[in-house]
């Protein structure tokens, strides 16, 4: 009988990752269901916090992308903050999105030197904006809320994988002057590494 509801932290050598027992996370519902022709699947998140230190992660309060490509692409060292959705069929084979979200927020316009600028700065304003501070010994319980227009998923039985990864790119996104001002007024440190709930079961009806 394969075991759905031990989550664990999964470690993936970011630089200045945590000890693999520091940060947690599961998925709290026993299974997941949805209706055929649903876009959006609706799920509730444990995270816990067992480092010495109050922790920030920068992008976490937003609607999880979904996977198009393997985790090894969005869990490694160099990834801007992010969370993302792995949605695999019965037999555990990756259900990759037909296309990434960039295409949603940009659209297919053309886009001009000033419209990429000022999604640019749109992006990075709502990327420090959407943190989450976890405090020391903290235990949180959250929704999250994924759309899956761009997996196409008839009735059966699937898995579903959230996990966050915070890497060298997020600086790229918030200044290292914004950083320094987010450690001191919150006396946190800014999460690095690759944490991931472990599968759970999604049952399309």
């Amino acid at each position: 009988m394969i075991v759905l509801l031990n989550f664990i932290l999964a470690g993936c050598g970011l630089i200045d990752s945590l000890h693999s027992d520091s940060l947690r996370l599961h998925v709290i519902d026993k299974e997941i269901r949805m209706k055929q022709g649903s876009t959006t699947v609706t799920f509730n998140i444990s995270i816990v916090n067992k480092s010495d230190s109050s922790l920030l992660l920068y992008n976490f309060n937003v609607d999880p992308d979904i996977a198009f490509r393997e985790e090894a692409f969005f869990c490694n060292s160099k990834i801007a903050a992010r969370g993302v959705i792995f949605v695999y069929d019965y037999h555990m084979k990756d259900l990759y999105a037909r296309k990434s979200r960039i295409h949603d927020v940009a659209g297919y316009n053309s886009m001009t030197e000033e419209k990429l600028k000022n999604k640019l700065n749109e992006s990075r304003l709502k990327f420090r904006d959407s943190s989450q501070i976890v405090k020391r010994g903290e235990q949180l319980v959250l929704t999250k809320k994924a759309d899956l227009k761009n997996v196409q998923l008839t009735r059966g039985i699937y898995y579903l994988k959230f996990i966050y990864s915070s890497g060298e790119y997020t600086s790229n996104m918030v200044s290292e002057k914004d950083m320094s001002e987010d450690k001191a007024k919150y006396r946190v440190r800014i999460f690095k590494g690759c944490i991931s709930s472990g599968v759970v079961r999604l049952i399309v009806e």
